[in-house]
């Protein structure tokens, strides 16, 4: 048999060889029951006998797709992250993210058809893709790992420089009415 650790020792509620340190919350885990988490989410009916709110947090990012204030896996591109969410969880991100960037796919392409009517030989050169996307329906037709491979691939595009993009576009479509109604104002 071999020898433990002089920190190594028995729970003294179940004999568990643990380090020492862990036994606090091994014990708070698996014998006080201090109570029970329930998820709050009406229709969900999740809860578990541990006192423990990180539990409750990751139900809550999983199945529900909800992060308290400021959690900087809100928008995660992390696949091992992402790959623990329900399929219809992971639906719902995509839908959303889709639609989000054919939003701002629109605008941008909405903005250059501008410039060009001022500029017929602009090039954008920003950098972005603008080009829609596949249609919804043939994304949510996918495995759930490949489900996951479309949301880093959409969360991944919309951390681009969007906005810096659409300002810059937005000025350049400002600027050239602006010297077209001069040139006409000069004409006249």
């Amino acid at each position: 048999m071999a020898s433990q650790a002089p920190q190594d020792a028995g729970c003294p509620w179940c004999g568990e060889v643990m380090v020492a340190a862990r036994w606090p919350r091994h014990i708070k885990d698996n014998h006080l029951h201090l109570g029970v988490l329930r998820c709050h989410v009406p229709n969900c009916g999740w809860s578990t006998h541990f006192a423990r709110t990180d539990a409750l947090f990751d139900h809550w990012s999983n199945v529900h797709d909800y992060y308290r204030p400021g959690d900087p896996k809100a928008r995660s591109t992390d696949e091992s992250h992402l790959s623990r969410k329900v399929r219809e969880v992971l639906e719902q991100i995509l839908t959303d993210d889709c639609s989000e960037l054919e939003a701002r796919k629109t605008r941008v392409r909405f903005l250059e058809a501008e410039i060009t009517t001022y500029q017929p030989g602009y090039v954008p050169s920003h950098g972005l893709t603008t080009t829609p996307g596949e249609p919804l329906h043939v994304l949510l037709n996918k495995t759930k790992s490949q489900l996951v491979d479309e949301v880093i691939r959409a969360r991944t595009q919309l951390s681009q420089d969007w906005d810096g993009t659409l300002a810059a576009l937005t000025l350049c479509v400002i600027s050239n009415k602006a010297q077209a109604q001069q040139q006409a104002d000069n004409q006249g």
